[in-house]
């Protein structure tokens, strides 16, 4: 039997995508959630970054976490 199976960095790339890729979804996302509380940012990766910034920005061009 074969199985696949997604790791914790395959869902983190898989969400990223969703919200980078789909500006409905994106948009729905910062919508829902008006606050978004971050324990031990520093910790965080490049992708869960990226994913945050992309739910909180108003248009998804300006979310470039790197900036």
């Amino acid at each position: 039997m074969h199985r696949t199976v997604l790791d914790f960095d395959d869902l983190l790339e898989r969400a990223r995508a969703l919200v980078r890729d789909h500006d409905p979804m994106r948009r729905a996302l910062g919508t829902r959630y008006r606050h978004i509380f971050v324990d031990e940012f520093q910790d965080t990766d490049p992708i869960q970054s990226e994913i945050l910034f992309l739910i909180a920005a108003e248009e998804a061009d300006t979310a470039d976490a790197q900036r």
